[in-house]
């Protein structure tokens, strides 16, 4: 009988111990967490506006390579002529 006592104290400690162990990691590990992914967001989101920016100068230096090279097609052709 006294064994049976001992042994449901001892599991009822364990289960608030665990239980309070478990509040106190969400409110320390969660936070980190949240920081962690809100930075790999914000890092993803700087890479996305950095891509974009090069795609626009990629385009426009394409546009000038290509302006480029319908003025010197022209050239050539007059000078065919």
């Amino acid at each position: 009988m006294i064994m049976k006592r001992n042994l449901e104290l001892f599991g009822l400690i364990l289960a608030v111990v665990m239980s309070v162990g478990s509040v106190i990691t969400y409110f320390v590990v969660l936070p980190y967490r949240m920081s962690a992914q809100e930075a790999r967001s914000f890092a993803i989101e700087e890479k996305v506006v950095e891509i974009s920016r090069q795609r626009a100068l990629d385009h426009e230096l394409l546009t000038r390579i290509e302006e480029r090279l319908i003025s010197l097609q022209k050239s050539i052709d007059r000078g065919r002529q």
